[in-house]
């Protein structure tokens, strides 16, 4: 479990379930005349969609991804908790930022996240590299969606706080300020 589902983890005093994604890929294997400029930590990689289901327009399902539980773990921590999100968090923030406000046990202040509720990539990447340039990008391979529609968005703060530009320049962090205020209970 990561560092940042064990918090979500000490602050319940049940096991959390969350729905798990619907698991989409764009190939069953890779052509072997481009495996030589993808670079990967799993082999498997390259035969990805072999026993998919084929959905059409060059898609294949995986499958659904298990149910996600994090189980509780003792002793409980009873206190507020507040999280900073903004437009950065995407990945892991916004997952943890997405299963703290599903939890209902961490406030989030600041701005709307990065990523997007109506799916996300990631778990499985091929390192690109282009002949003769030397250039290296990556490729995320699996598409994950939720199961029931999402809008079109990162995840909202409970608490909204923008930052201004005189707040910038006077080194003046309004969004941390009203997370210590929170918490505090002030």
């Amino acid at each position: 479990m990561s560092a940042l589902l064990i918090v979500l983890a000490r602050l319940t005093d049940r096991d959390l379930s969350f729905e798990g994604y619907r698991q989409w890929v764009r190939y069953r294997r890779t052509p072997p005349e481009l495996d030589q400029f993808l670079d990967t930590w799993d082999p498997s990689f390259r035969t990805i969609g072999e026993g998919a289901e084929d959905l059409g327009n060059g898609f294949f399902e995986l499958g659904r991804e298990a149910t996600d539980t994090i189980p509780a773990v003792g002793p409980r921590l009873e206190l507020p908790v507040a999280a900073l999100v903004g437009p950065t968090c995407s990945s892991a923030t916004f997952s943890f930022a997405r299963r703290a406000q599903e939890a209902g046990l961490i406030r989030l202040f600041g701005e709307q996240t990065g990523g997007n509720l109506r799916g996300i990539n990631g778990g499985a990447y091929f390192f690109v590299r282009l002949p003769g340039s030397g250039l290296e990008f990556d490729v995320p391979l699996i598409a994950n969606f939720p199961t029931t529609p999402q809008p079109d968005r990162g995840v909202l703060p409970d608490v909204e706080i923008r930052p201004t530009v005189a707040d910038i320049a006077s080194g003046r962090d309004t969004c941390m300020e009203a997370a210590r205020a929170w918490v505090s209970g002030r």
